[in-house]
């Protein structure tokens, strides 16, 4: 159960039952939960009377930075993702979150719309906020990572504590890291040789005030070491209030202990070895609170995310992307690969997230896009769980245990925020028709035509500054790509701005083999048409005119209201002022295609999404003294100005 929940802009505090406070919260408000420390957990916020998750979708650490600063922490240390503190129940509120940092609420940033997304609750996200300030390291908290904060080694014990980094000396018995990052440092003792049985090691806190409760984490491994005490000493007498006896687990645990009485104490540990000289006692991130703990539960411990700039250095991509590439990792001075057996997302997602990047976007078998590696093989068969701050500190056969060669090297492409937001036209002469091609990870790709329609083309053509789609192409109209096919399918609505915000499948597919077999036969394509109002006494009228390899015109024939609607949105205004028909348009060219039988219900994205004729040549029933024209008012927020944009 999760009893430690921070809560925002707290309105009121009313005490029921048992004087239980129940919190009142308002819209957008957020809070942590899903995890013991308030610190860290799953985001929740607050909106229309219920509390929902946010969607880990381009989740970084620009969205953190704002929650925690919300929260009234001073910065944001580490992004989860994947549910990492359980999965919430409710509606998931916010999708695509695109802050950049200096907001000072998290409704204040660029989203999809409240309840707007594509996601489940398996992708809940979470953050771990800069929990230093709340928790003093000069009044007994201490995390080892630098020195003993002031902690000294007893005169009256046996031996001594002993500031110690990475896995202890004597084999399967202290921990392989400290608690903290995966890379930091922490306290121990040894209980083999020379020590005998009842030997006493202490360390003692600097002096501490006002302090109300004392958390630390705690290895204890060996069922015969004997015991872990916890004293408080305030200078008249010393006083037990914790103990663990015998082997207490192979994992880091937490201690909770409340305070009560002292007004200025020292804290001391003491470790008592016992009959065998097989464990050590280890402890790591003291906590001194001026707090309460009656909000705190002991719990097994939880890894806590790590500084990343100072273990990328352990870990590269070779390749010419620094987002994709052959995985290597530095050990004992020397770069090595890493076998692709064995090697499953949850690995992939320590590698990607080790380098700083948002998530892995998929596993690369070599050689791809990498060629295969050099040297020696440093790891085979990884069992990571996706949480581990580093890949090394995931189970494996050892280092340089492998029988694999170099072309088993594994490499990965890792997502960054311009995934799926980069989008091209190839194949073509012109730049509004072509081959669709997105690029994943720097790299560029296809995809596949399956369910492959105008929706998705529309919005293809609008990420790339076009109006909109005319056409839609499937079977390798523009010919046949190279590279991965990315995608499957788009599941576009048409009212997205970008494909990233589509409900797209990604279904990557490297292709060696020959032509009649190569999926690439089923590239999709588009073409795109430009829209613009021309003739008229400002941009906000004119003739309606639409490119279609030329430009053309719209004849009045079933031209209403409705279309006027859709014109005036793409051309960034909210409203139609009027339409006109039947006017004679003088400047227009006299051979101009006409758009015929337009037919709207007004609320679609754009015009290429109505229905038509286009007429080239074959003039019918319709002239240029027929063609449409509309004035529109009132600009929208967000306009666009017409004009292709071959870039982003």
């Amino acid at each position: 159960m999760d009893i430690q929940v921070k809560v925002t802009s707290l309105s009121c505090v009313v005490f029921v039952l048992l004087f239980s406070p129940v919190l009142c919260a308002k819209d957008g408000d957020v809070r942590l939960f899903g995890s013991d420390d308030a610190w860290q957990g799953r985001v929740e916020i607050y909106h229309n009377n219920a509390w929902g998750t946010i969607c880990d979708d381009f989740w970084d650490i620009n969205e953190g930075t704002v929650i925690c600063r919300q929260l009234n922490y001073s910065d944001a240390v580490y992004m989860y993702s994947v549910a990492s503190f359980g999965q919430g129940t409710g509606p998931i509120w916010l999708d695509n979150l695109n802050c950049n940092g200096s907001e000072s609420k998290i409704t204040d940033c660029p989203h999809n719309g409240w309840g707007v997304h594509n996601c489940m609750h398996k992708e809940d996200g979470g953050v771990a906020c800069v929990h230093q300030d709340t928790n003093p390291t000069n009044t007994g908290s201490c995390s080892f990572d630098n020195d003993l904060c002031g902690y000294i080694n007893a005169d009256d014990d046996d031996f001594d504590w002993t500031l110690h980094q990475n896995s202890t000396p004597s084999f399967a018995t202290g921990p392989a890291h400290d608690h903290s990052t995966g890379y930091g440092s922490y306290i121990y003792i040894e209980t083999s040789y020379p020590r005998v049985q009842g030997e006493m090691a202490r360390i003692i806190s600097p002096e501490v005030n006002n302090i109300k409760c004392v958390t630390f984490y705690y290895h204890m491994k060996g069922e015969t070491i004997c015991e872990l005490n916890v004293y408080i000493d305030d200078g008249n007498d010393r006083k037990m209030v914790w103990t663990q006896k015998g082997e207490a687990s192979k994992v880091w645990q937490k201690a909770v202990i409340p305070v009560k009485g002292y007004s200025s104490f020292k804290i001391m540990f003491e470790a008592v070895v016992g009959t065998q000289h097989t464990g050590d006692i280890a402890i790591d991130d003291v906590a001194a609170l001026t707090t309460s703990c009656d909000a705190l539960v002991p719990s097994g411990a939880k890894p806590i995310p790590p500084d990343l700039s100072k273990i990328k250095s352990t870990i590269r991509l070779v390749g010419n992307l620094s987002s994709a590439g052959r995985i290597e990792v530095l050990h004992n001075g020397r770069w090595g690969t890493i076998c692709g057996r064995h090697f499953h997302l949850p690995a992939a997602k320590v590698v990607c997230r080790q380098l700083g990047f948002l998530d892995v976007e998929s596993i690369v078998p070599c050689c791809s896009i990498h060629k295969p590696g050099k040297g020696i093989i440093w790891l085979d068969n990884l069992h990571c769980e996706g949480r581990e701050a580093a890949i090394t500190l995931c189970p494996h056969r050892g280092w340089g245990v492998s029988s694999c060669v170099h072309r088993q090297d594994v490499g990965v492409i890792c997502k960054t925020k311009d995934t799926l937001k980069m989008v091209r036209l190839a194949g073509s002469e012109h730049d509004y028709k072509g081959r669709v091609e997105v690029q994943i990870g720097g790299i560029w790709g296809t995809i596949m035509d399956i369910g492959w329609d105008i929706y998705d083309s529309t919005v293809v053509c609008k990420q790339l500054g076009f109006s909109g789609a005319s056409a839609v192409y499937s079977a390798a109209h523009y010919g046949a790509g190279k590279g991965p096919i990315w995608l499957s399918s788009a599941k576009c609505i048409g009212n997205e701005t970008s494909f990233s915000q589509c409900n797209v499948t990604q279904h990557q597919i490297q292709w060696n083999g020959p032509w009649w077999w190569n999926p690439h036969r089923r590239d999709a394509g588009v073409e795109c048409y430009e829209l613009r109002l021309a003739g008229g006494k400002s941009t906000s009228e004119g003739i309606v005119e639409i490119f279609l390899g030329t430009w053309g015109t719209i004849c009045n024939e079933r031209f209403d209201m409705n279309a006027a609607k859709v014109v005036c949105r793409q051309m960034g205004y909210r409203e139609v002022v009027s339409i006109k028909l039947g006017y004679p348009a003088n400047h227009t060219n006299g051979t101009a295609p006409i758009i015929t039988r337009l037919q709207c219900n007004g609320g679609e994205a754009a015009l290429g999404l109505c229905q038509y004729v286009p007429l080239f040549g074959n003039i019918h029933s319709c002239t240029h003294a027929k063609d449409a024209m509309v004035k529109c008012d009132v600009p929208l927020p967000t306009a666009i100005p017409p004009g292709p944009n071959p870039g982003m």
